[in-house]
């Protein structure tokens, strides 16, 4: 894996010539996890849009479900949980009519269907998709002017040929958020109600009225459209007949109110953005919660208040009394029967789920490393937690999760308090360390017992500069780092600090708190730049990734200047060893003729090479130590999505790098582990 494509060729060509089978290419695979938008029955499908945009799902009455997910419009049998992409493409950005995958989307929202076969969605106008053969067309809107949608929230249609748009309008001379209407044969917009000069929380009739950042929008097919004015914290009938804006219940989170549907038979849903659904009676405005309970988020299915959700956004109700719900967070779509309250999942599966391979989620995993033993470790930013993946079999278990009492008197010293794990290193002794939000950790991985190193998340000072060296909890790194974690193999640990812009190292001692010394080799805190020079005289600019040789040099991406920096450790030098400070680049060359785009991630191998997670160009770019020569091993830049496969295969946006005892290479990408082998 450590020869240059050409070489690669010219082995292979030998190999032939003297009747020896070559042996093949380097080859990018999937570890665990799951990247893109995948289509499946249940759990085995995957959905990639987490934007909690109200009424990104509608139903169609006839056993479907719609979702709008990343470039896509995706179907959900009802009874079964499949899903097939029926228009666009995951991960293709663009704008064009067409059917099917030939159509192109760019960031679709606000869901809804007509009851003739038509599903009506917004993205950058609005998109009509004909059910029956998924072409995608658009609809007319009215002359520059009248037609023009600042910021669509939520549609709804009346069966009557007209469609309705929650539209929010933000400028420096005003809010104004309004309710409109598109006449779908003639494409002629107006605005029925609200004011798009003005925002407030007056009921009135059209202009008169006012709403405050609209969320979703539903009709309950009698004539009267229901609005989340979410910042009112309000759920606001209109009468479409006489344009009357009125207050049917208030009372809600100002900041979760989310979207909303209604059953025709005088109630409403709606989700609060934070982790319950709640039901309205319009006759008495009476709320009470469907399912999910306020403080406590997760995935788990179960019985009204036993269920858990994590941030859910759109609903949509199949007239058959059952409600369907965006789980935002927990990337899935869960299902809520009305009468008794019971929820399961649909479709899609939790980020935070262990399992084998594809079958285990991870969400937006930061750092990754190996224990030369055949077992992976991975920081689970997005999770709070740490992951073990087993290299031979894919199988992902959870290692060690955040506290509910983080950074409070309440804190159990004995578990770890995971604010944001970012890297985690091994020592070859069977210790696993945490680089977490002002915090290291040491977890004794052959009984799990989790010690607190250095620094402690209840007394982190919020000030621009917050460094202090010192042992154990009385040092303090900045709240936003160590974002970088390695091991010299020699008893120490290297940190970079990165709202500090420093590098700093623990010299662990027994590898308890009271012994763990935290020092600043080099750098100066509160002081950015990017000069060479000795100790405090060297300055980065918000360095992260770091790694040792296991031997004389630990080095560093130093993120912001889009370059890899060398620290001698016997004299504290510090050094450029590729790029060019403050120019962004994929060019390959020699020391300085190279240059990077926002490396993060950085590891070296024991044949005297790093490789580094060159996050900016989506690609691995490898550097030889011993002449500075920065070549791109994996991927394309410029070409962003995963591409399993022979190199040089694809990535999506590399941030974590590690390199295996036999020289294969682990990358963090997206929410999947990969290997190059």
């Amino acid at each position: 894996m450590k020869l240059s494509a050409v070489n690669c060729i010219l082995l292979i060509a030998l190999a032939v010539a003297v009747g020896c089978a070559p042996s093949a290419p380097p080859s990018l695979s999937l570890v665990a996890g799951a990247f893109g938008s995948l289509d499946g029955t249940g759990a085995a499908a995957r959905f990639t849009s987490r934007s909690n945009d109200a009424g990104g799902i509608a139903t169609d009455g006839a056993g479907s479900l719609y979702v709008a997910d990343s470039n896509a419009i995706r179907k959900v049998l009802l009874a079964t949980g499949q899903v097939t992409t029926i228009a666009g493409t995951p991960g293709t950005l663009g704008h064009a009519d067409g059917t099917g995958a030939a159509a192109r989307f760019g960031d679709p929202c606000c869901l809804t269907t007509d009851g003739a076969g038509n599903l009506y969605v917004f993205d950058e106008g609005i998109r009509k998709v004909t059910l029956s053969t998924g072409e995608v067309s658009t609809v007319a809107v009215a002359p520059p002017g009248n037609g023009v949608f600042a910021g669509p929230s939520g549609l709804a249609t009346d069966g009557l040929g007209n469609l309705y748009v929650a539209d929010n309008f933000f400028a420096n001379t005003g809010t104004g958020n309004t309710i409109k209407k598109v006449v779908l044969a003639t494409g002629e917009v107006t605005t029925l109600a609200g004011d798009i000069m003005s925002s407030g929380s007056a009921d009135g009739t059209g202009a008169a009225a006012r709403f405050s950042d609209l969320g979703g929008l539903a009709s309950d097919g009698a004539g009267n459209l229901y609005v989340a004015d979410v910042g009112n914290g309000a759920i606001r009938k209109v009468v479409v007949a006489t344009a009357t804006v009125t207050t049917v219940a208030t009372g809600f989170d100002l900041s979760s109110l989310s979207d909303v549907a209604a059953d025709g038979m005088g109630n409403l849903y709606f989700t609060d953005g934070l982790n319950t659904i709640q039901a309205v009676v319009l006759a008495t405005g009476a709320v009470t919660t469907l399912a999910g309970t306020l403080t406590l988020r997760g995935s788990g299915d179960g019985i009204a208040m036993a269920a858990r959700f994590n941030d859910p956004g759109s609903v949509a109700l199949d007239g058959a009394g059952n409600l369907f719900v965006v789980d935002v967070q927990n990337d899935t779509i869960r299902k809520v029967v009305v009468a008794t309250g019971v929820v399961t999942t649909l479709a899609g599966r939790p980020p935070d789920s262990d399992g084998v391979g594809a079958a285990a989620r991870l969400a937006a995993p930061r750092g990754v490393t190996n224990d030369g033993a055949g077992n992976l470790y991975v920081a689970d930013t997005g999770n709070l937690t740490i992951r073990k993946v087993v290299l031979a079999t894919g199988a992902v278990t959870t290692l060690a999760v955040s506290t509910a009492d983080c950074g409070t008197a309440n804190e159990d010293p004995s578990s770890p308090c995971l604010l944001t794990p970012f890297d985690v290193a091994t020592d070859g002794g069977g210790n696993l360390y945490v680089a977490d939000r002002s915090t290291v950790w040491r977890v004794v991985l052959g009984t799990g017992t989790v010690i607190r190193l250095a620094g402690y998340p209840g007394n982190t000072c919020f000030t621009l500069v917050c460094s202090k060296d010192g042992t154990g909890e009385d040092a303090q790194f900045s709240f936003d780092s160590p974002q970088g974690i390695a091991a010299d193999g020699a008893g120490n640990l290297y940190l970079t600090d990165t709202s500090n812009d420093t590098i700093r190292k623990i010299t662990l001692g027994t590898a308890l708190a009271s012994t763990a010394e935290v020092s600043t080799p080099a750098g100066s805190a509160g002081v950015l730049g990017s000069a060479d020079g000795f100790g405090s005289a060297a300055l980065f600019n918000h360095p992260i990734g770091v790694t040792s040789d296991r031997g004389d040099d630990v080095y560093v991406a130093d993120t912001e200047n889009s370059t890899i920096r060398r620290l001698v450790l016997a004299t504290g030098a510090v050094t450029t060893l590729a790029g060019v400070a403050g120019v962004t680049g994929s060019t390959d060359g020699t020391g300085t003729a190279a240059l990077f785009n926002h490396p993060v991630g950085v590891t070296a191998d024991r044949a005297g090479n790093l490789y580094v997670a060159d996050t900016g160009n989506s690609t691995i770019r490898k550097i030889v130590l011993a002449t500075g020569a920065v070549t791109t091993w994996v991927g394309v830049p410029g070409q962003v999505g995963v591409q399993l496969g022979r190199l040089p295969a694809g990535l999506e946006a590399p941030t974590g790098v590690s390199a295996l005892p036999d020289g294969s290479l682990i990358i963090a990408d997206g929410d999947a582990v990969l290997m190059l082998k």
